[in-house]
């Protein structure tokens, strides 16, 4: 089977460079979007008196066919065609001859590969924000739907009461970012390289047949510099750095959780069939899909490194350094989709201990700011109320006082003349 670079090249390729170099193991899942962007560049041909309309007939209801079979798993993948796109033209090659042997004309797979996966991400991410969205609405429903209180902590340190519904709506806050991130970044993606060919443009598509080709494919518009287009990655760099901070804000969920359903902690439980148990030991009940999704933060993290470094000292145009940005975008992007997809169906499972919860939050003299304010209230400067309220805490450690309501009125009253007994109210949550 001939390659698409033949011609100039009197022998055959080694067998190694063949699969080294192959990448449709990877690339494949683009065959609707290379489709899609062949039979519309087919019409702009057309448009361009390329080809006749029987030639265009023959090669959309080709394109059409071959879609079918694709998605069937009808055909055989060959390391010699290297990618999703000469597969689809040798395929379309062998089901109607010449025809599919214009397709390519003033077109390259630098501005081809390039269009089909902004095509798949423009598809992809909102996909992605659904999910998103179906996260938050669990995390409400299930977790925020309750004021009770609990324990609030700054640098692991009981800190001071909360509620359910404020903790577990801080995910929901960033969640919310996340979303506003994908939805900015597809306006940078929503632009068509089709036409900028390997870098220098395209003698056949004229600058209106070429916003002919963005209508018909949904672009908001077309790339102005050819040169940048065929090699810009910027956009996958800024997706896997969203898919980032998506995994960082999940990981952190996680992260509580595995703490909280702890027994030194024990303020919540996972269901059964989201936990699993230990080879050795009877009694375990292990929260692997939150420490799995903390451990495969990771792995996201370095696919966006690994992008980054790619990109750091590449010469204009196309390198093929650049094949690899597949393999860091579709497995961040995997993981990403699986985190969350898991995750939502395990948030339901989970119950509270609210009686553990309510006792923590109010021990260790978290309600110190609350005591601090009712001074406040009382006319006394915040600074010196601060510092009257440290006073007491270290009287009780002294004392043997666990928390302020082990304290007489008598007691407050020592540290300042403005306590009341109105003090207890206070100290109720």
């Amino acid at each position: 089977m001939p390659k698409l670079w033949g011609g100039r090249f009197s022998q055959q390729s080694n067998t190694q460079l063949e699969s080294f170099t192959a990448s449709h193991q990877i690339d494949r899942r683009l065959y609707k979007e290379d489709i899609k962007l062949n039979i519309a560049y087919a019409k702009a041909l057309h448009r361009a008196r390329i080809l006749t309309e029987l030639e265009l007939q023959e090669i959309e209801q080709g394109l059409l066919t071959l879609e079918k079979e694709i998605t069937d798993g009808q055909l055989q993948f060959f390391d010699k065609l290297e990618d999703i796109h000469s597969h689809i033209e040798h395929w379309l090659t062998e089901k109607i001859g010449d025809p599919a042997r214009k397709i390519h004309s003033g077109k390259s797979r630098n501005d081809q590969v390039i269009t089909s996966l902004r095509l798949y991400l423009k598809n992809i991410l909102p996909q992605l924000v659904s999910l998103i969205d179906e996260t938050i609405l669990v995390i409400s429903n299930n977790l925020c739907k309750e004021d009770r209180p609990i324990p609030g902590y700054t640098h692991l340190q009981k800190a001071q009461p909360v509620t359910l519904s404020l903790h577990f709506g801080a995910y929901i806050s960033m969640l919310n970012r996340d979303i506003d991130r994908i939805n900015d970044a597809i306006k940078r993606i929503d632009i068509m390289p089709l036409g900028a060919g390997a870098l220098a443009g395209n003698p056949f598509i004229d600058d209106n047949n070429r916003k002919r080709i963005a209508k018909d494919l949904g672009f908001a518009c077309v790339a102005k510099n050819h040169m940048d287009v065929v090699s810009d990655r910027d956009f996958v760099a800024e997706i896997i750095f969203i898919f980032s901070l998506i995994m960082v804000h999940l990981s952190r969920f996680c992260e509580e959780i595995i703490l909280w359903s702890s027994a030194e902690f024990d303020y919540l439980t996972i269901g059964d069939n989201f936990t699993t148990g230990s080879s050795i030991m009877p009694q375990k009940k292990n929260p692997d899909i939150a420490e799995l999704i903390r451990g495969k933060t990771g792995s996201v993290f370095g696919g966006l490194q690994a992008m980054l470094v790619n990109l750091k000292a590449l010469p204009l145009t196309y390198n093929r350094d650049l094949q690899e940005d597949k393999i860091y975008l579709f497995n961040t992007l995997d993981t990403v989709f699986s985190s969350l997809s898991i995750l939502k169906e395990m948030i339901p499972s989970i119950e509270f201990n609210y009686d553990r919860l309510r006792q923590n939050a109010t021990s260790n003299f978290s309600l110190a700011t609350r005591v601090a304010e009712y001074l406040v209230n009382k006319g006394l400067p915040f600074r010196k109320a601060h510092s009257v309220v440290g006073n007491i805490v270290n009287y009780c450690a002294e004392n043997n006082k666990n928390d302020f309501v082990d304290l007489k009125i008598e007691e407050f009253s020592t540290f300042s003349d403005l306590f009341e007994k109105d003090i207890f109210d206070a100290l109720i949550i």
